[in-house]
């Protein structure tokens, strides 16, 4: 089978290649709770930066609002759904700046070879 540009493992003659007939063991009780603290650690830090990244998002667009920064809350307060556009405007914010921060969190935590 001729190898593939996209997928190294195609062929079994690729150095990298996984061993497939080799059978896997069980895990012990030890490995177990070892894999599900970390899992939990990476769920826990994941939501708490999500959490800071909506927080600071929020705080950000209504300091934009009330400083009226490039006319936004003159524009905002202006329009007969303004509290609908102030909703969009928080909630886009806060959306943005959670993935941005725990995205960065993440990067910053695998690249840092932290368990």
């Amino acid at each position: 089978m001729p190898h593939s540009f996209f997928n190294k493992f195609d062929s079994d003659d690729h150095p990298d290649a996984p061993v497939r007939d080799q059978p896997q063991r069980p895990l012990s009780q030890r490995e177990r709770d070892q894999i599900a603290t970390q899992h939990w650690s990476w769920i826990s830090m994941i939501i708490i930066q999500s959490a800071v990244g909506i927080v600071i998002g929020t705080l950000l667009a209504l300091a934009v609002m009330h400083y009226d920064i490039n006319r936004i809350g003159t524009m905002i307060a202006g329009s007969k759904d303004g509290l609908s556009y102030a909703a969009l405007f928080i909630f886009g914010f806060a959306t943005l700046f959670g993935m941005v921060v725990s995205g960065t969190a993440i990067w910053l935590r695998a690249v840092s070879g932290e368990e």
